[in-house]
């Protein structure tokens, strides 16, 4: 069956040429399958771009990596429980400023003056701030804002 040209044009003329819960599919794919590359890489088992992602993003964001599948995991399963399309950015801009905010909290939790282990560089760049500022506090103030994140993510109310 073709389409006629009007509808081929109220496509095009919107710039929107995939439904909105094909791309909320193809994003909660794109979740899982980078939770699997980022666990096989820390396991040297996803070759050679996996153990370059691996080094380096271990550098930045030292054992707070692991937070990065985690977060995606979340994601994926937000979408597949929420039908609500329209939301995928929303969800993508609370995951990362969820693993920020769980970065900063393994680095202040767990301090590291070399910065090489537990939140990394990353972690000991935005917790140092927060620590001056907030000191112990500053761990509530993150956990709020995970605890905020995580119901964005879901959709969800408390």
């Amino acid at each position: 069956m073709r389409r006629s040209k009007k509808d081929s044009k109220d496509w095009s003329e919107k710039g929107k040429f995939l439904k909105p819960e094909t791309k909320q599919g193809i994003v909660m794919i794109a979740s899982f399958a980078l939770v699997f590359f980022f666990i096989l890489s820390s396991l040297n088992y996803a070759g050679s771009a996996g153990q370059f992602f691996y080094h380096s993003l271990s550098r930045l964001f030292g054992s707070g990596f692991f937070i990065i599948p985690a977060i995606l995991f979340l994601l994926g399963i937000s979408f597949i429980k929420n039908d609500q399309s329209s939301f995928i950015i929303g969800r993508l801009v609370a995951g990362l400023i969820s693993f920020l905010s769980a970065l900063s909290m393994v680095s202040i939790l767990f301090p590291n003056p070399t910065g090489t282990i537990n939140g990394g560089m990353v972690g000991q760049i935005l917790a140092r701030p927060l620590t001056n500022l907030f000191d112990f506090y500053s761990l509530i103030l993150l956990t709020a804002l995970l605890i905020i994140t995580l119901l964005v993510i879901f959709d969800t109310k408390l």
